[in-house]
């Protein structure tokens, strides 16, 4: 007799089993892989040998099964299939014994691998998303969650569930990783809080679709209500005029965290600033600063030559009440250091230093000595500014009207008088040269445009 890998001979007989190795996978958590038939031959044909079938040693555990254990070597099969398991991933393996008995008894063995893999599941990087949004205002940015899959890549849809269509995706299928991004359509819908849901679900997966909710809170529309305005350097109520740059104080008048105005290229103003528009007469005027309590805004120099404006300030498209402001040519208010309108004027000595008592830094000025005053409130100027432009720094843009400066009651000297070169529009400058024998630590001082003073309050120290 002879023996060779898969056969077994006895006399002339011999037999062959087909295939030589079975081979199965199956994705963890999955149904189970198909059953394989292992089929007998024997050569030459006809009756004779028979097999006995047993399982040797199986890696991993019990996992193969026989659908027979005896029968005809002559045309047999066996049915081999995998027990219902809780394998890990891996590679299992396994030989099946087939014991020939005829004249002589021979072994055929036929290796048994079984792989697990790892089932693959999908991920998203959100657990829930939330909008709030406030009627009128800017609709809120969308919100983005990334989809992700534990091995390869997997393709999934989306879905979204919401009362009137308010949850918007702007994908509906894909393959992963891939980024989803999710917005909102208010429209139609009053305040009040929403609930909708994004479904992530793949084909290719095991596993349920995963689900993300969304709330979306909708607040009333909030309107600006703008209470006092002011002159910026003063923190005087009263008329305003043209370039005047205002201090308007209130609730909801801007966002939460103050924001402050840049300058564009070419010098460039914008006349909306986070939102906030401050309109004269439908005139937008300069925000500086806004913040929900308080704007800083220069007033158009075109409303010039009115009696009075409409002052409406308008946060993302809502408007104000209309606040009615009389317009004067004039209306002076000197800037002080600490902002309040009373107290050290902010006032340049003319060795460049801060005036003041020697406090922080500060030194009295020189009689007789030019210092650089600083107000708001004089008016139009010749050559006239420009409402959305700095003032230049090569032409200067003196005052229009006629200029004047008292120290402790005594006249003083205006050398120049027009818009701070550089500097936003509304911001004047006062060149004044100061009086002699009059000195103090606290020295009222006053300016007055065209027959209107500013009010009382500033002092200057001159030694």
């Amino acid at each position: 007799w002879s023996w060779r890998s898969a056969t077994a001979s006895s006399s002339c007989i011999t037999v062959a089993a087909s295939p030589t190795a079975l081979t199965f996978s199956q994705t963890q958590g999955a149904s189970l892989p198909a059953a394989q038939n292992l089929t007998l031959t024997s050569t030459p044909a006809g009756a004779g040998p028979t097999y006995t079938a047993t399982i040797g040693q199986q890696t991993g555990g019990d996992w193969l099964q026989l659908g027979s254990t005896t029968g005809s070597a002559n045309g047999g099969t066996i049915a081999v299939s995998i027990k219902q398991n809780s394998l890990a991933p891996g590679t299992y393996t396994a030989n099946i014994s087939l014991a020939i008995q005829n004249a002589l008894t021979s072994t055929i063995t036929v290796p048994v691998s079984y792989t697990v893999v790892a089932a693959q599941t999908i991920s998203v990087s959100a657990t829930s998303l939330t909008f709030n949004y406030q009627v009128g205002q800017a609709v809120p940015a969308p919100q983005t969650f990334r989809v992700t899959a534990s091995t390869g890549s997997a393709t999934f849809t989306v879905g979204t569930t919401s009362s009137t269509g308010w949850l918007v995706s702007d994908t509906a299928n894909g393959a992963t990783p891939k980024d989803v991004s999710i917005s909102i359509n208010p429209t139609g819908l009053s305040a009040g809080q929403y609930s909708g849901t994004i479904t992530v679900a793949s084909n290719s997966i095991t596993s349920g679709p995963l689900t993300i909710p969304v709330t979306l809170n909708i607040a009333v529309a909030v309107v600006p209500a703008p209470t006092t305005v002011t002159n910026n350097a003063s923190n005087v109520t009263g008329v305003i005029a043209p370039g005047e740059i205002l201090t308007i104080k209130g609730t909801n008048l801007g966002p939460t965290t103050g924001a402050t105005y840049t300058v564009g290229a070419g010098g460039t103003l914008a006349t909306s600033l986070s939102g906030v528009r401050v309109l004269f007469d439908n005139i937008p005027g300069i925000p500086l600063f806004v913040r929900a309590d308080q704007i800083n805004v220069i007033a158009p120099w075109e409303i010039a030559g009115r009696l009075q404006v409409n002052l409406v300030v308008e946060l993302q498209g809502i408007q104000s009440t209309a606040a009615v402001l009389r317009v004067e040519d004039s209306a002076p208010g000197i800037y002080t250091l600490g902002s309040t309108g009373i107290g050290q004027a902010a006032v340049v000595n003319q060795s460049g230093t801060i005036n003041g008592t020697g406090a922080n830094n500060t030194t009295p000025a020189a009689q007789g000595s030019t210092v650089l005053v600083y107000i708001t409130g004089g008016g139009v100027t010749s050559p006239a500014g420009t409402t959305n432009l700095v003032s230049p720094l090569t032409t200067l843009q003196r005052l229009s009207g006629t200029v004047s400066v008292t120290v402790n009651g005594q006249p003083a000297t205006v050398v120049f008088a027009g818009a701070s070169p550089g500097q936003v529009g509304g911001l004047v400058q006062l060149n004044v040269t100061l009086p002699r024998g009059v000195t103090g630590s606290a020295l009222p001082i006053a300016v007055t445009v065209n027959g209107r003073t500013s009010p009382s309050g500033p002092t200057i120290a001159i030694q």
